[in-house]
């Protein structure tokens, strides 16, 4: 759902679909994403029975598999420096984590700081796409 209605926006407003490598990265930040909210509940959705993407790769391939995620989400879109390194900070995070040990209260920790995160480099985007205009 994170895409669709920025490519219904995009198309309501260009009558087009948005290029290829914005579809493929805005996928990659989904995907990501996705997984790496899941990584916290890796223990409660095995003892549930909850076969998520997480449960099954672990905290480290999870982890592991959000960085690729988001640097290649980062890559596809080598259209705008910006927003490159917005991927690439993204990827650091999961990288770093992985190099601190994935210890659960420090994934915890980081997941309940995601929202924040998301908010800034959400608004940041904003206020530089009204900047362009």
């Amino acid at each position: 759902m994170y895409i669709v209605p920025g490519v219904i926006a995009y198309v309501h407003v260009n009558h087009a679909l948005p290029p290829t490598n914005i579809i493929i990265a805005v996928s990659l930040w989904t995907w990501a994403m996705q997984l790496f909210s899941a990584i916290p509940d890796i223990e409660p959705d095995a003892q549930a029975g909850i076969k998520t993407t997480a449960v099954i790769l672990g905290k480290k391939k999870s982890l592991l598999l959000c960085v690729l995620y988001w640097g290649l989400g980062a890559y596809a879109h080598n259209t705008s420096g910006i927003l490159s390194g917005i991927g690439v900070m993204y990827a650091s995070i999961p990288l770093a984590l992985l190099m601190l040990g994935s210890k659960k209260t420090l994934i915890e920790k980081v997941y309940w700081m995601f929202p924040l995160f998301n908010a800034f480099v959400g608004f940041s985007l904003y206020i530089y796409s009204i900047l362009l205009i």
